[in-house]
């Protein structure tokens, strides 16, 4: 079940990345969508690490799915009490092309093996 809906996240993850709006930045940042922050600190071209945020609410897990050019990672699946904030991050060491798209989409568990999303932060690589 897992392998399904991975497979079919990573099938929206490239819909996505071809039909969310377009945040324009440098590397460096933080881009919100919802209830959730994809935050670099980085500055050109080059992305060392990312970090993904979520604002929590209730009790539930929760988890990120971080992609863009060549790459896609699930990051970890946390169980939250209350309303804190998920947070995980992503070495990436990576140098992108003019015009890369990174997202980071956030999820909240249903508790009955379901997930729906909670944000879907993304942005542009400019090299000036």
């Amino acid at each position: 079940m897992k392998r399904i809906f991975h497979a079919l996240l990573a099938v929206i993850a490239a819909a996505v990345l071809l039909t969310v709006p377009n945040s324009t930045a440098w590397a460096s940042g933080t881009f919100n969508s919802r209830w959730v922050n994809l935050v670099s600190r980085d500055d050109g071209r080059y992305i060392g690490t990312l970090e993904v945020q979520i604002t929590t609410y209730g009790n539930a897990t929760y988890h990120a799915d971080l992609f863009g050019p060549g790459f896609s990672y699930h990051l970890k699946d946390e169980y939250v009490t209350g309303n804190r904030r998920y947070i995980d991050y992503k070495t990436l060491n990576h140098v992108f092309n003019e015009g890369d798209r990174i997202c980071a989409q956030g999820w909240k568990g249903d508790g009955r093996g379901g997930y729906s999303s909670v944000g879907l932060p993304c942005f542009t690589i400019h090299a000036s």
